[in-house]
């Protein structure tokens, strides 16, 4: 018996890079560089209107109306500056390569073959009134089975996988946080005269320390949006070749699984497979065993790398917003 089965070659190759993921990645990089010059204008403004009211306040107008102090107030901020640190990663990936072949075996077929039982007997008689009669035995015949080996000749695609080992890199984010103060005068103003323009100056005062407080605030409201958005840029990268990764694995799995789910449809030993190809047996079940396991250590490096982007995120946003 010749029974051919075709099974289509399969293509594999390496994810393409991720170039969009990799841009904004890059964009939140800049972002979160840029946070230290981001508010400075602002700062400048504040100290220019500190100046601007200590100034108006020696006026000899109104310099008998208020008293006036000038408080220093200091913040202190953590600017997150980024350094990225690539970590290279090697993986063995499978490299699946379909190659037609001839397997044959000695497959055992019930057939119903003729076989004498017994015999039984047929007269004949010849003459007139006192016949000659002779005695022929005949066989009685049975059809019974029997087990014959018949060989047995597929042609299909046998999966051959190769471990290949491929290497990418993984861009890690190293924060490292700047500290900075910020130093602004905010009088602190005392009326002892009701006078227009003294009423004025307190205000301004008044509103001063409130906008300077604000802009702290947001500083810091800033920092860790941008901290944030960035590891998260890298964590979806990160999990994007993971799903990459994993596909490629599943796709070799896949195809060792059509190969063994046909041989054994067809009475063959999917663990024993002798093809024209030579040398020894192919087991495709330990093969499949050992891709599983591969594919295991190779999403576990992945996984732990994930891990720690994740715990950093967290570290690195409540640092910066404390």
């Amino acid at each position: 018996m010749r029974v051919i089965y075709i099974i289509p070659v399969l293509a594999l190759s390496l994810p393409a890079p991720l170039l969009a993921q990799d841009e904004e990645c890059t964009a939140q990089e800049k972002a979160v560089n840029e946070i230290t010059g981001l508010f400075l204008k602002d700062q400048n403004d504040l100290n220019s209107r500190s100046k601007s009211i200590q100034d108006d306040a020696d006026k000899v107008g109104i310099s008998g109306s208020v008293d006036l102090k000038m408080v220093e107030q200091k913040w202190i901020f953590d600017i997150p500056t980024v350094v990225m640190k690539t970590k290279a990663m090697a993986l063995d990936l499978p490299q699946v390569t379909m190659n037609l072949r001839t397997l044959s075996w000695d497959n055992p077929t019930i057939v119903m073959q003729p076989k004498p039982m017994g015999r039984y007997p047929e007269f004949y008689c010849k003459g007139g009134w006192i016949p000659k009669c002779t005695v022929k035995w005949k066989d009685i015949i049975t059809h019974v089975p029997v087990t014959e080996m018949r060989r047995k000749e597929i042609k299909m695609h046998i999966p051959e996988t190769k471990m290949a080992r491929t290497d990418f890199k993984m861009d890690i984010p190293e924060i490292h946080s700047d500290r900075k103060e910020w130093f602004v005068k905010v009088p602190e103003v005392t009326l002892r005269n009701v006078v227009v323009e003294a009423e004025k100056l307190k205000s301004r005062g008044d509103a001063l320390g409130a906008d300077a407080m604000a802009l702290a605030s947001r500083q810091k409201e800033v920092a860790a949006e941008r901290t944030a958005a960035l590891f998260l840029c890298h964590i979806t990268s990160l999990q994007a070749k993971r799903t990459d990764v994993a596909t490629q694995f599943e796709t070799a799995l896949g195809s060792i699984d059509g190969a063994i789910d046909m041989i054994q449809k067809n009475g063959g030993n999917p663990s024993s497979l002798v093809t024209d190809a030579g040398g020894p047996p192919t087991n495709l079940l330990a093969q499949r065993l050992e891709l599983i396991a591969q594919r295991d250590l190779a999403l576990k490096q992945i996984d732990e790398a994930l891990n720690i982007l994740q715990k950093d995120q967290v570290l690195q946003v409540e640092k910066t917003i404390a």
